[in-house]
């Protein structure tokens, strides 16, 4: 009886997450409708979780564009988290070109800032994708 009720509350606090970010999302997306985009909201959307931005690619792909382009953020490194978030999206979509350029500006923006652990995982996630399809697609 105790495991069942250990699953069931895992189980309903992951859903809760899933929910929360869902509702995080939409509100990010209000703000920038308004034109009122804030530090505060490039750091809340790097808390959206994985699944929320699968489940809600187009959604997830508006947010971190509109975060790219509105020039609030001034750090390399949170950029380049950006342009890492939006290549995932892109690559989900089947933009692979799209989603290798933006893990290049990734690669870029933490070489300049000297962060390695960044830099590894940026060319990581892009070898991985690279492999998973045609690599020549890609580069094109």
């Amino acid at each position: 009886m105790k495991h069942w009720f250990f699953s069931l509350l895992l189980f309903s606090l992951s859903g809760l997450s899933h929910s929360q970010s869902t509702k995080l999302l939409d509100s990010l997306l209000v703000n920038l409708q308004e034109n009122t985009v804030s530090n505060k909201d490039v750091e809340m959307s790097f808390l959206i979780s994985y699944d929320c931005i699968v489940n809600n690619l187009t959604k997830s792909q508006v947010l971190y564009e509109k975060l790219i382009k509105s020039k609030v953020v001034k750090e390399k490194v949170k950029l380049g988290d950006l342009n890492e978030k939006l290549a995932l999206v892109y690559y989900l979509k089947g933009k692979y070109s799209e989603s290798f350029k933006l893990h290049k500006e990734a690669i870029e923006l933490y070489t300049k800032s000297n962060d390695l652990t960044s830099k590894a995982n940026a060319m990581a996630q892009m070898a991985y994708e690279g492999k998973k399809r045609n690599l020549k697609s890609s580069i094109e």
